[in-house]
């Protein structure tokens, strides 16, 4: 918690810069990397981290993962794994305890190969002693974290909407994933995130967020409740109970909450403060069929007094495509709008991901036509 790696672009830049800061003194280091970089992990002691880049910043397909030690040139940092596909995007990270390395080969939006590799030979030697978890498989396959000898993942392998399967690293055979959260009819898994003893669970439930709390063996506890229904984010840490939520919706301004997990009381931590009153305006969700029949969801916000009689102006705003699901958020430059009498809908078209990876692909290639019908 000393020192917090960030990144700045400039003028609107995608190539991203990474930078790091001494927390307590308010100061930049030295340490400058550069080349569309991510983070994408510290290690424990705090000293060194993996980081994504592109080797040369002209070309889009050099994307490498690399270790860099603060105040280390980063031309000296050694390369884990480097791009040799375009179509395929390469990364890896160490879980928390810092004992492994995970990495992951995506394959466009719906798809990913995983690897999992001891750290310490690596630090050692360079040596990338890997284990194939999945590979060549149609899904995602997402890290949670090592715990003991265990890796919790999340997947859409089987289960479109997603599941979280727990392996044994001593025997890692896909037939002996154990699934500790199976998928759900009415709900997608959008992330899990570890606490002390215990995983958040995030749902999009009819594109609106839900959090709940589960023990490490996949018994749901209890749920985090949220002010209403709108787009939440939580942060955690592995040997914390405390959490902080991030909340909006389109009649609420960006707030963070503070609470405790196994206590879920949510208390205002922090609220993006905005010249105006809000409560004089409601949000709906309703739906619409589509041209083959498919029920298309929408959000329709307005003045509260305002007459339903059709007559009213509306902005409609729909994107269906690359994964994204258009949750709610606030939106600043639609409250003159609203004000003036205007109705403000946005539509939750397939191809996003709204409604788990079979909603994507019923939006994309060969099934486009779904989204603009």
């Amino acid at each position: 918690g000393t020192l917090m790696a960030f990144g700045t672009s400039r003028q609107g830049s995608e190539m991203s810069e990474l930078q790091i800061l001494d927390v307590q003194s308010g100061k930049w280091l030295d340490d400058k990397i550069v080349g569309k970089v991510s983070l994408s992990g510290w290690m424990p002691d705090g000293r060194s981290f993996f980081y994504s880049a592109l080797n040369n910043v002209k070309d889009p397909y050099s994307r490498e993962t690399r270790h860099h030690l603060v105040g280390r040139l980063s031309a000296q940092d050694p390369v884990v794994v480097r791009q040799t596909v375009p179509s395929e995007i390469p990364g890896a990270g160490p879980s928390t305890d810092g004992k492994w390395l995970i990495g992951t080969l995506s394959k466009g939006w719906q798809a990913n190969d995983l690897w999992i590799a001891p750290m310490q030979p690596w630090l050692e030697k360079g040596e990338l002693d890997k284990t194939v978890l999945a590979e060549g498989l149609d899904g995602r396959f997402d890290p949670i974290d090592v715990i003991g000898n265990t890796l919790y993942i999340t997947t859409s392998f089987g289960s479109p909407k997603g599941s979280v399967q727990a392996i044994d690293l001593a025997d890692p055979a896909r037939a002996r994933w154990k699934t500790i959260l199976a998928e759900r009819r009415d709900m997608v898994l959008e992330g899990v995130s570890l606490a002390k003893d215990c995983f958040v669970t995030s749902w999009s439930k009819d594109v609106c967020s839900r959090f709940e709390v589960m023990d490490l063996a996949g018994k749901v506890l209890h749920e985090i409740a949220l002010p209403g229904l709108g787009t939440a984010s939580i942060s955690t840490d592995h040997r914390r109970e405390e959490a902080f939520v991030t909340y909006t919706s389109y009649d609420a301004p960006r707030t963070i909450y503070q609470t405790n997990v196994m206590h879920p009381k949510m208390r205002e931590w922090a609220r993006t403060e905005i010249p105006g009153d809000l409560s004089g305006y409601t949000v709906e969700q309703k739906r619409a069929k589509s041209k083959d029949g498919t029920e298309v969801p929408m959000f329709i916000v307005r003045r509260k007094d305002m007459p339903m009689n059709g007559d009213n102006p509306t902005l409609l705003y729909g994107y269906g495509g690359f994964n994204v699901s258009l949750t709610p958020t606030f939106n600043p430059t639609i409250v003159p709008w609203l004000d003036a009498g205007g109705v403000y809908v946005v539509a939750n078209l397939r191809g996003g991901g709204e409604y788990g990876e079979d909603w994507h692909r019923a939006g994309m290639q060969g099934s486009k036509q779904n989204v603009f019908d």
